[in-house]
């Protein structure tokens, strides 16, 4: 519900409406927006990127973030991101793309952790490079005046800690999840965050 209540604050003529499959996530989204005294207009439904429970050109603007490097429907998803916008709407995309994360000096080993991560993210039909490939699955997609935007996050662009969150935390949860966090990936992740910590 971040997102959502941010996008609400920004935009108060706006109504936000949050898509979840998990009932208890949706619950914590309705609780933050209530934190954040934007609740009146953002609601959160059940549903998946691929099953909207919205009629078809519901919204000007529909927004996935971070979501498409986890799930393989991603043309299934974008196809009903355009069904559910009006025509003339907006349907963006904000996600990663693991292959332009550049370490400098490289870290030893990184190349490697890398390839682990991304092995595990696929076996979960997930694609820690998807960010290259976004233009080909909205033009699949159908969708019409397609434009990539690439935004680098830099260190300059957050605290340390907070860029080595966001760049590299998910990593450790994803090789966890799969089995694969071992001595080795502790030591590579280490070495990366002592390097952006100095």
């Amino acid at each position: 519900g971040v997102i959502a209540s941010l996008l609400a604050r920004r935009y108060p003529a706006t109504t936000v409406i949050g898509i979840e499959p998990d009932e208890t996530l949706r619950e914590q989204a309705q609780r933050f927006a209530e934190r954040e005294g934007v609740a009146e207009r953002c609601s959160f439904l059940e549903g998946t990127g691929e099953a909207m429970p919205l009629d078809e050109g519901a919204v000007d603007f529909s927004y996935a973030r971070f979501l498409f490097q986890h799930i393989p429907t991603r043309v299934e998803t974008l196809r009903e991101m355009r069904r559910v916008t009006r025509p003339g709407g907006v349907v963006t995309v904000v996600d990663v793309d693991d292959g332009t994360i550049i370490l400098e000096p490289e870290v030893p080993g990184w190349a490697e952790l890398q390839r682990r991560v991304e092995e595990a993210q696929a076996a979960y039909g997930g694609d820690r490079r998807v960010g290259r490939r976004l233009y080909g699955l909205f033009r699949e997609a159908g969708l019409q005046d397609v434009h990539v935007t690439p935004a680098p996050l830099t260190m300059q662009s957050l605290t340390r800690e907070g860029f080595f969150d966001i760049a590299f935390g998910f990593k450790k949860q994803l090789l966890q999840r799969s089995n694969a966090w071992d001595d080795e990936a502790r030591a590579v992740l280490a070495a990366v965050q002592e390097r952006i910590a100095s």
